[in-house]
């Protein structure tokens, strides 16, 4: 008998396709469920389809198994997600007008301000005022010096999000370590993230807001993440909640935070 001998090739791109359109052919109409028994709300569909935390992890495990077993919600959450994709192109399409807006009129100022005349001023000259001489005891003794203000520094500091659902249910998310004092921070998105402009914010035990920032994220190398900088040093130490809101989105996502 001879051995079956197999090479262990991957999928063409052509066989992917092929093999995702007979899954979505099936799960759309193998398994009606007209009445809509055990079907989450059509809001929650939307939420997650919209890539908004709606629910907790183990009840996304169930409502994904749910998505095996009905046609109807399966079939709802893929019209839910060509509407997002629609809704993200054209806010894609909406920044890079702006983009483009705010670079012909830097260009036309510029030109402006490069092709004015310049006026001689005719006249004669101004000499410099006369001040008396300073006594070099009161110069020596004088307590005041000339120095430059003190430009505050930023320590950089580098922060990865946790990807959404990635543990089991139930499971303890490990908190993000912060320090105190004038941060930096890079904030690294996580995978799947749209680019564009974020908001943060920094909340205490009693939900009081004690630091907000603004960033614009875009795409590098398959990363997305963005840069803020917040000033960390009036918090004490203990736990707190980071919150991110997505653009376009209205409902923010928490991440629990210890700074130390």
């Amino acid at each position: 008998m001879q051995n079956d001998k197999r090479t262990e090739k991957p999928l063409s791109r052509a066989e992917e396709r092929w093999f995702a359109e007979n899954m979505r052919k099936v799960l759309s109409s193998e398994y009606p469920n007209p009445n809509r028994i055990g079907c989450p709300d059509r809001k929650i569909i939307r939420d997650l389809a919209f890539h908004k935390k709606a629910v907790d992890s183990e009840t996304f495990g169930q409502i994904s198994l749910h998505m095996f077993k009905c046609s109807e919600c399966y079939r709802d959450t893929l019209r839910f997600v060509e509407e997002y994709k629609k809704e993200r192109k054209q806010r894609r399409v909406r920044i890079a007008l702006t983009i483009a807006a705010s670079i012909v009129i830097a260009v036309a100022l510029w030109g402006i301000w490069q092709f004015q005349p310049s006026q001689e001023i005719v006249g004669k000259p101004v000499s410099a005022p006369q001040h008396p001489p300073v006594s070099p005891l009161i110069a020596e003794n004088s307590t005041h010096k000339n120095t430059k203000p003190e430009i505050a520094r930023y320590e950089p500091v580098l922060i990865e999000l946790p990807t959404r659902w990635r543990g089991a249910a139930g499971s303890p998310e490990q908190p993000i370590a912060i320090k105190r004092g004038r941060l930096q921070l890079e904030v690294r998105l996580p995978i799947g993230s749209p680019e564009g402009k974020y908001k943060l914010r920094i909340l205490d035990k009693a939900e009081q807001v004690r630091n907000t920032a603004e960033g614009i994220a875009p795409p590098v190398n398959g990363t997305t993440s963005f840069r803020v900088e917040i000033d960390s040093s009036n918090l004490p130490p203990g736990n707190y909640e980071l919150s991110i809101l997505e653009p376009g989105l209205d409902e923010w996502t928490d991440y629990h935070v210890s700074v130390k």
